[in-house]
């Protein structure tokens, strides 16, 4: 009997494990199945389009030739283009304001609003017309993001951020504005125009009176700051000048005994060691102000100007030429998508109508 059933039952485990390992395999081949017939559908769409291209050559041919030919034209009626680039660094949260700034400025040039570029950099109308484009990015440094998560994390419990909201979490909701530095990048028609562009678009953060406020708080911060410095120093030196008058008088003396001189004096020595710890400790608090005080003189500090660093452009994927016949392409396809589109459906319909 137990002989019987252990074989039933190591029998019933063999077919149970043959019956996983089969379901095991059905389940990989239905999912390469899947994959391979997804393959084939792209591969059969992607013939399907250049059969239908090359069955229709001489109408693609036509429309991509005639949107090149007008972006040719607008080129040469243009001239050629010149980039430029300025590296600013914004202190005071000012790298929002800029790339707010950035992004209106582009949105005028989208517009071909003339007026307010006119306005905005105190130029001419036929002068707004040279300006193609301006954009902004971040100069991306890992650094700063760590030190800005840092500094989060010391205004709140660290246990805390720690556990709910990790430095891997923070990266990817930190902006780019929020980086030191940024790359400002103009493209014209003509370099005359750079200085007018460059002193009209940091103008307006320089003159913003929150932005100045937060500067001129902080500079009086630092500016205490350095004083209470220079006076714990000077107060440090007369420390220090009284304690060596001290050692030259005991060592003058000559009615105490030399135990008693020598344990004063090694006393002293370790409170003029002190003392002089002390002093380089706040000298090096003193220079790291010096340092801030740099910072805090711009909102927006100007590492780079706009007319260092001038070039023409000469890619081609920003030719008129080329964007615009692949535009020309690209639409008379879409096109076409729609008409056999519409015509799937109609013959659905159709269909469903005989059947009906």
């Amino acid at each position: 009997m137990d002989k019987s059933k252990t074989s039933n039952s190591s029998d019933s485990e063999e077919v149970d494990l043959g019956q996983l390992f089969n379901a095991i395999g059905a389940g990989f081949a239905s999912i390469f199945r899947f994959f391979k017939n997804s393959f084939a559908c792209l591969f059969d769409l992607i013939l399907d389009f250049v059969v239908f291209v090359r069955e229709r050559v001489l109408i693609f041919a036509t429309v991509t030739v005639i949107g090149i030919c007008v972006g040719t034209y607008i080129d040469l009626n243009q001239g050629p283009t010149y980039v430029s680039n300025m590296i600013v660094n914004t202190n005071f949260e000012s790298g929002y304001l800029l790339y707010e700034e950035v992004d209106y400025l582009g949105a005028l040039l989208n517009q071909k609003d003339t007026v307010q570029l006119k306005k905005k950099f105190g130029i001419t109308s036929a002068q707004a017309e040279w300006i193609d484009d301006i954009e902004v990015k971040p100069i991306e440094d890992q650094r700063e993001k760590l030190l800005a998560y840092d500094r989060y994390r010391l205004k709140m419990d660290t246990t805390i951020v720690e556990n709910a909201y990790s430095f891997k979490e923070f990266s990817k909701e930190f902006n780019p504005y929020q980086y030191g530095k940024h790359i400002i990048e103009v493209t014209v028609f003509d370099t005359s125009v750079l200085s007018q562009i460059e002193s009209g678009l940091l103008s307006s953060l320089k003159t913003n009176q929150r932005l100045i406020t937060e500067n001129q708080n902080e500079v009086q911060n630092i500016d205490l700051s350095n004083k209470i410095l220079l006076t714990s120093i000077s107060r440090i030196d007369s420390l220090l000048l009284a304690e060596q008058l001290a050692t030259t008088l005991s060592a003058e003396s000559s009615g105490n005994s030399g135990t008693a001189i020598s344990m004063s004096e090694n006393s002293r020595n370790a409170k003029e060691v002190q003392l002089v710890e002390l002093k380089v400790k706040l000298m090096e608090e003193l220079q790291a102000n010096s340092r801030l005080r740099l910072r805090t003189d711009n909102i927006i500090e100007e590492i780079t100007s706009l007319s260092d660093t001038v070039y023409r452009e000469t890619s081609i994927s920003k030719k008129s030429a080329v964007k615009l016949g692949a535009l020309a392409f690209l639409s008379l396809s879409f096109l076409y998508a729609l008409l056999w589109f519409d015509k799937f459906l109609r013959t659905k319909i159709a269909n469903k109508s005989r059947k009906a």
